[in-house]
């Protein structure tokens, strides 16, 4: 049974990074973007794959705590250290990722969540004038190159772990 669970994880990691790939190519195809049609379609297919993400990511997360709760490796240091590298990966990216998209969304006239500041979490529905201040002020805020260095060293870390074990 466990070989299966560590089967499910590995299945969960690719299809999560299949899935996630399309946010990661729009975070450096909208910082470049000069103008808000440029960033609409990237936008909205990105936004597509996010419901896919977020199932896999699930998986990913519940595989492996039940292959770790299945063989007792949750009472090793490797374990615990991989659930803090997956979730400071998972905060890293709010402010960084989520956050400079919903108000890139809510510039370009498209459905957002929790931005402007002060709105409720809930979906938003799209306001009806391109607000190029604002977009401008998301664009500018989107650090792929950092993204890309905190997911892949993230991910480079908990793989080093799960497959060495060191403590």
């Amino acid at each position: 049974m466990y070989r299966w669970l560590v089967l499910i994880h590995a299945l969960s990691a690719l299809a999560f990074m299949a899935a996630h790939g399309a946010s990661i190519a729009a975070t450096f195809y909208v910082k470049q973007a000069k103008t808000p049609e440029e960033m609409r379609s990237c936008l909205t297919f990105s936004q597509r794959t996010i419901g896919a993400m977020y199932w896999t990511f699930a998986s990913v997360g519940l595989s492996g705590l039940v292959a770790g709760l299945w063989l007792d490796w949750w009472r090793t240091g490797w374990f615990w250290l991989s659930v803090a590298v997956l979730i400071g990966i998972t905060y890293a990216m709010v402010p960084l990722a989520m956050l400079p998209f919903h108000g890139i969304r809510y510039a370009n006239c498209l459905p957002y969540m929790g931005s402007p500041p002060g709105a409720n979490r809930r979906r938003q529905p799209a306001e009806t004038e391109v607000n190029l201040a604002v977009m401008n002020d998301a664009q500018a805020e989107l650090r792929p190159w950092l993204l890309a260095l905190i997911a892949f060293g993230g991910v480079a870390i908990l793989v080093w772990l799960m497959m060495f074990k060191p403590f």
